[in-house]
């Protein structure tokens, strides 16, 4: 069984929320997230104001990315998929990459990014191992990306893990 630890709440009543790590935008102008999602994508941002080198790969500071509510159904799928099948990779068990996860969004998208993690269930553990991984790094930090959506999926067995998918866009 997994349990998704997400616990939504309006804009309003988020704490130490960065509004402009958000897009509220919408049919109904209303974007729900939980704590985690607003902590990683402003934990994202802090890292994308800093140059840095990703592997052999020097990176210019790049603007921040907001949360887009959008996107996160491609994530969330993607981490529901891994969990429940026990397996990391970009490719999901149906044969779906981050693009046809994405194409079944109202994301209208031009570029497009992901990273992955794998790991005890802690923010800060899932965000600087994607920063060591190279790829990872690099996607975080690209200049073209303007919106982000990240979910963990929680197995409720103690010896498994948490499943982080970080999407990264940018729209037409």
């Amino acid at each position: 069984m997994f349990m998704r630890v997400v616990f939504l709440c309006s804009l309003a009543f988020i704490s130490g929320c960065e509004t402009d790590d958000l897009d509220t935008t919408g049919p109904q102008n209303v974007c729900e997230y939980s704590q985690y999602q607003s902590d990683f994508i402003h934990r994202v941002n802090q890292a994308r104001n800093t140059p840095r080198f990703c592997g052999e790969a020097y990176f210019v500071s790049a603007p921040p990315v907001r949360f887009s509510c959008k996107i996160e159904p491609a994530a969330e799928v993607h981490s529901l998929d891994m969990a429940y099948r026990g397996f990391a990779s970009h490719i999901g068990s149906n044969g779906v990459g981050l693009e046809g996860r994405l194409s079944e969004t109202s994301y209208d998208y031009s570029y497009v990014g992901e990273a992955l993690a794998v790991n005890g269930g802690d923010l800060e553990s899932a965000f600087e191992a994607m920063m060591d991984d190279p790829r990872y790094c690099g996607v975080i930090m690209d200049f073209g990306f303007k919106d982000a959506a990240v979910v963990r999926i929680d197995d409720s067995a103690p010896e498994l893990s948490a499943f982080w998918t970080l999407v990264m866009a940018s729209p037409r």
